[in-house]
Order: C-alpha cells, then structure tokens, then sequence
C-alpha cells in the first residue's frame, strides 16, 4: 500500500489538472492545509484523479501536499538538487544510469516515511525511478 502511495505522487507530479480557485476546494483540506503550512506562499490547487493537490513554496522551497478526498495529507514532495541526494543513490545513479540525463529529483515524505524519487532522460526513453530502501527501482519506462 505505501509503495502504491509513493508511486501514485510521484506520477501525479508529472500531470496535472489546475483548479481555478481555493473556493473549488473543501474547507475541511483548506483548513488541513493551512493548519499545517500557515507560512505557505503562492499557494495554488490542482485536482490530481482522487487527490487534491497543493503547490507552494516554503521557506523559498517549491513543496506539493497531497491531500486524501478525507482532507488528510498523504504525503509532501519538494524538488531536489542531486547533491541533496544521499551518497548511496547519487553514486547508483552514475553507476547504473550514466548514460542517461537527469531531468528532475524529488524528495517525498509521507506517513511511511521518506522516498527518493527521479526522472531521467534518453535519446530513446524517458525512466523513472524511486527508491525508499536504498536501492532505485525502475517505476516506469516511456519511449519518446
């Protein structure tokens, strides 16, 4: 269940349908939210199949909270260099992933616990992968 949680945010990350206005979303996430995000800036909502999502920076930070349908935040996930990952994965990265292009690096939290995730570019495909013991798994492979 957590490994499909993970993977359920690591993908919405990567589409997206925006909400016009905070007032299409229920107060019960709207008061979640800024219960716990009081100092959020530039706060903007997209509906995500069944998660409502937040995106916001904190402490100069560009953050998404994932909230369930029951206004409860499944998990944060915030954009990170590849010197904020650990040791471990950026050297599995270039090891095994060389000779592919970093596109994007995501740190996740969530009740589980803390998930790396990436995506990475070739001439022939596009790879995602995430990692939450250690080690990268191959999410998914698209073909360009």
């Amino acid at each position: 269940m957590k490994q499909l949680l993970f993977i359920i945010s690591f993908f919405a990350l990567l589409s997206h349908k925006s909400i016009a206005a905070e007032t299409t979303i229920p107060s019960t996430i709207l008061h979640s939210f800024y219960s716990s995000f009081a100092e959020a800036k530039d706060v903007s909502w997209e509906q995500k199949d069944e998660l409502t999502v937040a995106s916001f920076y904190l402490d100069g930070i560009k953050k998404y909270a994932y909230y369930s349908e029951a206004a409860e935040l499944l998990v944060v996930a915030e954009n990170i260099t590849l010197a904020q990952l650990p040791a471990s994965l950026h050297a599995q990265l270039q090891e095994k992933f060389g000779k592919y292009t970093i596109s994007e690096a995501f740190k996740i939290k969530g009740v589980h616990g803390m998930r790396y995730s990436v995506i990475l570019e070739s001439v022939k495909e596009k790879v995602f992968l995430s990692s939450a013991d250690g080690d990268w798994e191959v999410a998914k492979r698209t073909r360009k």
